[in-house]
């Protein structure tokens, strides 16, 4: 049976009476908030009637929670994946997009998601692609008033590995410190707490105001594990007091001997204070092999290679040299025939899909000067081993070795 499309508050919508009347008694009765006892009645008559369906829909049109479990005991944990969870949370926020500044729709909209959100945590911090919001995400930008964040935040499960916050989101804001100023506060305390208990994140992805110091260190934490290998922070600078450099050095310091993958710093305040954050990061690709993208920029995203600084141009180069082996490179123990298999590797690069500083030659090149000595001394090393001699040497040896022997 099909999904339907039609919003939970208007039944008497023409459209939502046709879509109904395809259902079968058990998915009209499950839209419908019908009484557990007559849906448990429906399910006993017809038990192939219950599909992935119908647990949707459960999901999306708020069934009451006990429906809900009765549903997914049936129909077994894995009835939905959890992009179809997470997709059904999408439609209910999307619902309410018209009603963003009104309260009695919000807290509706929050009453909705709340227990979704317990039933199925993972879905509901889950984002089908690194770019992509999650339903936490979307809920938090749709509250714009941050009385909902603190509740919203303090359910994030701890086993938890991907937390995308987008680039919007603000755990403490000036402009509400005269309506909600406890609210805000909690807020950035609860997520400082769930940052902390976090043992399994991988990737982070958050705006981070300067009045948000506090969740500096929870970050720091997270990268000096090593679980940590994707770190994006949106800068807040306009509401700085302070000298912006020495606020993110923290972040930077544990990058150093860090096992991060990716780091992003975006949003800076101008052009000039993101090339003194650049120095800051080209000075750790000295020493550290296991950074394989680092983009720092004073616009909100990841800026067109076209338009790259020459010292982004700089990160960009070796960050591509610790993607293609530079910390096998420069290993003591590596063997000559690991290093040729990092070159080939590298020679395979695509050339259109590649600007020309992270091309193939360059980065052949620059991961043959990381370890010169391995590749030279080699060469030189089978040349003395096996010394040629030129054939006329060898005639005259002959030539006087028979005389010898004719004279005796």
């Amino acid at each position: 049976m099909p999904r339907l499309e039609c919003d939970n508050e208007y039944y008497d919508q023409s459209e939502f009476l046709q879509q109904i009347q395809l259902l079968s008694p058990l998915h009209k009765l499950v839209v419908t908030h019908a009484p557990l006892d007559l849906i448990r009645y429906a399910y006993n008559k017809d038990p192939e009637a219950l599909n992935a369906d119908i647990i949707y829909d459960a999901c999306r049109f708020n069934t009451n929670p006990e429906i809900l479990d009765f549903l997914l005991e049936l129909a077994g944990p894995d009835s939905l994946s959890l992009e179809e969870i997470a997709s059904s949370m999408h439609e209910i926020i999307d619902d309410y997009i018209d009603v963003i500044f009104d309260r009695t729709g919000m807290t509706e909209l929050f009453e909705r998601l709340r227990p979704l959100a317990k039933r199925f945590p993972r879905a509901f911090v889950y984002a089908e692609a690194p770019e992509k919001l999650s339903p936490l995400a979307s809920a938090l930008q749709m509250d714009m008033r941050g009385e909902y964040k603190f509740e919203l935040i303090r359910d994030i499960p701890s086993t938890t590995e991907v937390l995308n916050f987008g680039d919007y989101i603000t755990f403490h804001d000036a402009y509400k410190e005269d309506i909600v100023p406890r609210e805000v506060v909690d807020t950035t305390d609860a997520l400082v707490s769930r940052l902390n208990k976090m043992t399994d994140l991988q990737s982070l992805k958050l705006k981070i105001c300067y009045q948000d110091e506090k969740l500096i260190d929870p970050v720091c934490n997270l990268i000096a594990s090593g679980k940590l290998k994707s770190l994006v922070v949106s800068a807040a600078p306009e509401n700085a007091d302070e000298d912006p450099l020495s606020f993110f050095s923290p972040i930077f310091n544990s990058i150093k001997g860090s096992a991060l993958r990716e780091f992003g710093l975006l949003g800076l305040q101008d052009s000039n204070l993101a090339n003194s954050h650049q120095d800051l990061i080209l000075e750790i690709l000295k020493s550290n092999f296991t950074l394989r993208q680092a983009h720092i920029s004073a616009l909100p995203a990841y800026e067109d290679c076209s338009n790259r600084s020459k010292k982004q141009r700089a990160i960009d180069y070796y960050t591509t040299l610790n993607r293609y082996g530079r910390s096998r490179v420069r290993n003591p123990e590596s063997q000559l025939i690991e290093i040729v298999d990092n070159l080939a590797q590298a020679a395979q690069q695509s050339e259109p899909e590649h600007p020309t500083w992270t091309s193939a030659v360059p980065v052949i090149y620059g991961l043959l000067r990381e370890a010169p000595g391995k590749w030279s001394v080699s060469a030189a090393a089978k040349q003395i081993a096996r010394p040629r001699r030129s054939p006329r040497l060898k005639r005259k040896a002959s030539h006087s070795l028979n005389r010898n022997l004719w004279v005796e």
